[in-house]
């Protein structure tokens, strides 16, 4: 689920950083390696406001 709002994120983004976004799309290995960053920093801001 993270990673569709993540990627949802990403394409109403694009115009902002084309070369992430592409990159994001096209690579699976920086893709899962991002969203495993985002989900556990978000986890961790969501664990701090608590």
């Amino acid at each position: 689920m993270f990673k569709n709002l993540l990627q949802a994120l990403f394409v109403e983004r694009i115009d902002q950083n084309e070369e992430i976004f592409v990159r994001y799309m096209n690579d699976p290995s920086f893709q899962g390696m991002l969203t495993t960053l985002l989900a556990r920093e978000t986890y961790r801001r969501l664990r701090a406001d608590l």
